[in-house]
């Protein structure tokens, strides 16, 4: 029975069968969110200050329902209701992880659709007791695709609808072009760096010759030109080798001779001579 109240201010019985219905009623909201404060408002409003009645569990009913059909209070439907649910005891760098790995992993995640609340309740359910990082998530997506949970993917574009070829398209528009103009194609993609030294390489060149010349380097040029002079002198004593055996005999001394080029190559002449040496005494 609804009775008329004879005070303003609520009785502690009268808050207490608030806070009840409140929780009794999920799509009321969570408690200190913005709905629950806003349909808090709003029935209080109602029933104490416009009914002037007493809130207990039947007056509260009856103005939940009036306001309701008044389109007075936000309701939370029941995919927002699991979401409210699942996510208790989790904190907003939780929520702004799962949202990135979400959007990553092409699965809807924008609140404004309900079936992102589906995705966060199932995630947020399935990584109770875990750590809360990446890893996990992965795991926890594999292992609801295995146990059959319905997720939601964000839909593909299909790259060959005109609405997604990067110009404007419009059905209704007689004079719709269905091809970009010249004038925004044929433009290179990237900005040209052949004119910044530091991007092309002209600066490394200028670093390595003043290099060169603070050490007093040979220039690269004639250190290639002379080291060719000696690689074709190693090759010449190679050659003189009659045989496979002493060809390899040559080329072994050039290859166990410390130092660079020239060394080798004066290693490779002595071997050579010494084989004609030999040669002449076994005569």
């Amino acid at each position: 029975m609804i009775t008329a109240r004879q005070t303003k201010e609520l009785a502690p019985q009268e808050q207490a069968a608030f806070v009840k219905f409140f929780k009794d009623n999920p799509a009321l909201g969570q408690s200190e969110s913005p709905e629950s404060t806003h349909n808090a408002n709003q029935m209080v409003n109602y029933l104490a200050d416009a009914w002037k009645v007493i809130i207990d569990g039947e007056s509260l009913r009856a103005g939940f329902k009036a306001l309701s059909e008044a389109g007075r209070l936000k309701l939370r439907n029941p995919a927002q209701q699991k979401f409210d649910q699942a996510s208790r005891g989790y904190n907003q760098q939780n929520q702004d992880l799962l949202e990135t790995w979400l959007r990553h992993n092409h699965l809807v995640f924008d609140p404004a659709d309900d079936r992102a609340f589906i995705n966060y309740s199932a995630f947020y359910e399935a990584m109770r007791g875990r750590e809360f990082n990446g890893s996990n998530l992965n795991w926890c997506r594999d292992y609801l695709i295995g146990k059959g949970v319905k997720l939601h993917w964000l839909e593909r574009k299909d790259p060959d609808a005109p609405e997604y070829r990067g110009h404007r398209f419009d059905r209704n528009d007689p004079n719709v072009y269905r091809f970009a103009p010249k004038s925004e194609t044929n433009r290179p993609s990237l900005p040209s760096h052949s004119g910044n030294k530091y991007l092309n390489g002209e600066a490394e060149r200028e670093k390595r010759e003043a290099e060169r010349k603070r050490f007093n380097k040979p220039d690269e040029d004639v250190m290639a030109a002379h080291n060719y002079v000696w690689r074709q002198m190693l090759d010449k004593a190679v050659a003189e080798g009659r045989t496979h055996l002493e060809r390899n005999r040559i080329a072994q001394a050039a290859q166990q001779c410390p130092g660079g080029i020239r060394l080798q190559a004066e290693a490779a002449e002595k071997e050579a001579a010494l084989i004609r040496r030999e040669r002449e005494r076994a005569r």
